[in-house]
């Protein structure tokens, strides 16, 4: 089962990963060990994108995080499903650039559940179109604005 898919970063101030539905995160760990609340005076900045891919049957949410995260644990959001996963919790380790999301993107059928017609993303969820190029570039766009709005925020 997979239930997250990872990568490493190339320093562009936003790392991404991908969760499956029906998984949180739990601690998270920095360059100096695991995340202070009480001494950073804020929580690390996750953020659940609208984007989505289908693999292997089940969901996988594009989740964003700042760059100065390192590793999170991921677990099952309740007991009950925990005990009927074989998997407990997961440490992810490395986390994906914005470069290698649009990559992964536009390899899969990328889902955008709450589509409206006032936002900006694009996501290829028409198999008859060709054109991954501009499909890239608009995702590139969408994850370059969340990327620099995410590191205002954390500043």
């Amino acid at each position: 089962m997979n239930n997250l898919s990872s990568n490493t970063t190339n320093g562009d101030g936003v790392k991404y990963f991908f969760l499956a539905d029906g998984w949180t995160t739990g601690r998270v760990w920095e360059f100096s060990g695991l995340w202070n609340e009480q001494a950073k005076r804020r929580k690390p900045y996750l953020k659940k994108q609208s984007l989505c891919i289908h693999e292997n049957g089940e969901l996988l949410w594009l989740f964003q995080a700042e760059e100065s995260i390192l590793m999170l644990e991921v677990k099952p959001k309740t007991p009950a499903c925990a005990s009927s996963q074989p998997i407990g919790q997961v440490m992810l380790k490395r986390l994906l650039s914005a470069d290698q999301v649009i990559e992964r993107l536009c390899e899969e059928n990328v889902f955008q559940p709450h589509w409206r017609e006032s936002d900006t993303r694009i996501a290829n969820t028409d198999p008859t179109n060709t054109d991954v190029t501009n499909t890239k570039d608009n995702l590139a766009i969408a994850i370059t604005h969340d990327a620099q709005t995410a590191a205002t925020k954390t500043r």
